[in-house]
């Protein structure tokens, strides 16, 4: 799968990303950094490289077999993320 060097910095890229949004939202609501939010933040990362991988080789799947309008199709179907589309 890591047959170039811009799927790993793809999926290097999405972890900032996921920060972004964990540790404002820890300094909004006032918790405290310590080992219990450490390891959800651990945890936010695992979970976001997961998900980014899993992009990645679906994108590259679509892309070996030329559908790349697929992804697009299967991303506006009901029941897929919490649109009301």
């Amino acid at each position: 799968m890591l047959d170039s060097y811009l799927i790993p910095v793809v999926i290097l890229a999405a972890v900032p990303v996921g920060l972004v949004g964990v540790l404002p939202l820890l300094f909004a609501t006032g918790t405290a950094i310590n080992v219990q939010s450490l390891l959800g933040v651990i945890f936010m990362i695992g979970i976001v490289v997961s998900n980014t991988v899993l992009m990645v080789d679906f994108a590259r799947d679509s892309e070996a077999r030329k559908s790349l309008v697929r992804p697009r199709r299967f991303a506006r179907q009901p029941g897929f993320g919490p649109g009301p589309w």
